[in-house]
């Protein structure tokens, strides 16, 4: 008889256990400390987290994904911010700040290795003027405005879409993809090989909400002009972009090829617009 007992009370342990197990393990994650206040000032913004906040032992800075993007508290400099894969919000010494992922406020450290997201080629800086940041950026601008001015004359692709599209894809000409396959719009293999014929890389993509490192095989060219024009044909056959060229306002352009499914990067047309918007790559659309 007692050992039934002992029996029935580990069995009842055992079953209250593994309750609490349960009740523990789906309890939501929540922001704490630092990634609150950013939370809190901006709820919008950061949505709601995925996981609860774990270390990086790579180099000691805490994460935790969100709906829309990345917490982070940096070693280096002790702060706080969210990247959203484009913009940054830092909470510093000054408060809350905004800047580009590729920026550093001047009191951060600049400690860019120890990041956990993938660097993103987007422009430097987003200045106070509407003049690129650099000599080899004016010289790169430069060389893309005719072959861009020749494809919008064939397609109708606006020569400040393609302008904007190069830059950002490549970092100012600076991508693996363009360096050595002349690919200056990440245009893939599905539909055949480039003119040079194909290259294979590391790339950035946002798969199901999540931003991954993935290889994948790209057209390679002989020259800038070639994937030029290459990327007007591209968009003036395919029928999910057919919309954009029923407008001629190149943020609109921007926005309708977006809805066709152009990039994977849910906010690209955003980030186009940024560029056209801040370099005033319109000057040289035709007229």
């Amino acid at each position: 008889m007692r050992w039934t007992l002992v029996a029935a009370t580990l069995i009842t342990l055992a079953i209250l256990v593994t309750g609490v197990g349960t009740a523990l393990a789906q309890t939501p994650p929540e922001f704490r400390l630092g990634f609150k206040a950013i939370a809190d000032q901006t709820p919008e913004m950061v949505g709601p987290p995925l996981e609860n906040e774990h270390f990086n032992p790579a180099n000691g800075d805490s994460l935790q994904r969100t709906a829309k993007g990345l917490m982070v508290w940096r070693k280096a400099d002790n702060w706080t911010a969210f990247t959203g894969g484009y913009w940054t919000w830092v909470n510093g010494p000054n408060g809350l700040q905004r800047r580009l992922n590729t920026d550093r406020l001047p009191w951060e450290a600049d400690d860019r290795r120890s990041q956990d997201q993938p660097p993103r080629f987007e422009p430097v800086s987003r200045g106070e003027g509407r003049s690129p940041d650099s000599a080899a950026q004016q010289q790169f601008i430069a060389s893309v405005v005719g072959p861009a001015q020749a494809s919008a004359r064939e397609t109708g692709v606006p020569a400040s879409v393609t302008i904007a599209q190069a830059i950002l894809e490549t970092g100012w000409g600076q991508s693996a993809l363009a360096t050595k396959g002349n690919n200056y719009f990440g245009i893939k293999t599905a539909w055949g090989p480039g003119t040079a014929g194909v290259i294979t890389v590391d790339t950035w993509e946002v798969i199901d909400g999540q931003s991954v490192w993935v290889k994948a095989t790209f057209r390679a060219y002989h020259d800038l002009t070639e994937s030029v024009m290459d990327h007007g044909r591209f968009l003036r056959v395919r029928s999910p972009y057919a919309e954009a060229f029923k407008t001629t306002d190149p943020r609109e352009f921007a926005r309708r090829i977006q809805a066709g499914g152009y990039a994977t990067d849910p906010v690209n047309c955003d980030k186009l617009i940024a560029i056209m918007d801040r370099l005033d790559l319109y000057q040289y659309d035709l007229k």
